[in-house]
């Protein structure tokens, strides 16, 4: 697997690093109003690597990222900080 190269952001909570490479989570459908990225996609996308996934509650996603983010907690696929 690729090492994807980190960007330090800076907040309230202290300096974190963020992948600089992210999933977007938009289509053409969720900007419309429905949901459509399906969590076990999102799974399969951190099951290869990505750690950042691009959101915006315009987009009507957070349902299925939290659920893949959920499963891939439970299955030992990424830890909580």
């Amino acid at each position: 697997m690729a090492i994807v190269p980190d960007a330090m952001i800076s907040s309230s909570n202290g300096t974190r690093p963020i992948p600089v490479i992210a999933l977007g989570t938009a289509t053409e459908s969720s900007i419309a109003g429905i949901e459509v990225v399906s969590p076990s996609t999102l799974i399969q996308a951190i099951k290869v690597g990505y750690r950042h996934f691009d959101t915006a509650a315009i987009y009507q996603t957070e349902k299925s990222v939290g659920k893949a983010i959920s499963e891939a907690l439970k299955l030992g696929l990424i830890k909580s900080i």
